[in-house]
């Protein structure tokens, strides 16, 4: 299956940036999406940091303003996206619709099967 656009997060940018692979997306892939709150994530902390450097110079990324939130999600308070928060929330609203409630379980198993690879801001303050 070929999948032209792609909405990208921060942390595989990042990991492409550090890594030296800034060109494998595009290669990859016709329209590369990036939310402003990503960009934002991003340059952080500052243009001294080589993932900022590398973003600001790149032209195949194509900046979208951040989506609005449903209000029935914005309720849910999820502040930074920790990632046990979002799983609790989800379990607590599981639709239902059995079917979409089998894809949302299916969901919360990946994000509780990997919670630990998820710790975002633990691994930022670390420089990775």
């Amino acid at each position: 299956m070929l999948i032209n656009r792609v909405v990208v997060n921060a942390s595989p940018l990042i990991c492409l940036f550090k890594s030296g692979l800034e060109d494998l997306f595009p290669s990859l892939f016709n329209d590369i999406v990036a939310p402003e709150a990503v960009i934002k994530e991003i340059g952080a902390k500052g243009e001294a940091d080589f993932a900022a450097q590398t973003l600001i110079s790149l032209s195949w990324i194509r900046r979208m303003g951040d989506v609005p939130v449903d209000p029935r999600v914005a309720a849910w308070d999820l502040g930074d996206g920790k990632v046990e928060k979002i799983i609790r929330q989800a379990q607590q609203h599981l639709p239902q619709d059995a079917e979409a409630k089998k894809k949302v379980e299916i969901e919360i198993h990946y994000l509780d099967k990997n919670a630990s690879y998820m710790r975002y801001a633990e691994f930022r303050a670390q420089g990775l």
